[in-house]
């Protein structure tokens, strides 16, 4: 997992690929004009999910996980950006 600012995204040019075009696309994108929903980048490897979130205590709840998936979030307010598929 990274934990930045939005402000340092394109520090982490070079990883995959799929965060290279997720980059690129956040980079040509005001992300607090996007509405809530799912946005195809490329096709179902590479998307955003805007969502509203609430957040909540520990108990009862688990940390997420991802066999085949890597998210990258953007909290802005309660709204989260999320990655691609690998």
């Amino acid at each position: 997992m990274i934990y930045d600012s939005l402000e340092n995204i394109n520090r982490y040019r070079g990883l995959p690929r799929e965060l290279d075009i997720l980059i690129d696309w956040v980079d040509r994108h005001d992300i607090d004009d996007l509405g809530i929903g799912c946005n195809k980048i490329e096709g179902n490897r590479v998307f955003s999910n805007v969502m509203e979130t609430q957040t909540h205590t520990r108990e009862g709840f688990q940390f997420e996980a991802h066999r085949k998936y890597i998210d990258g979030h953007v909290d802005r307010l309660t709204y989260i950006i999320a990655a691609f598929d690998i």
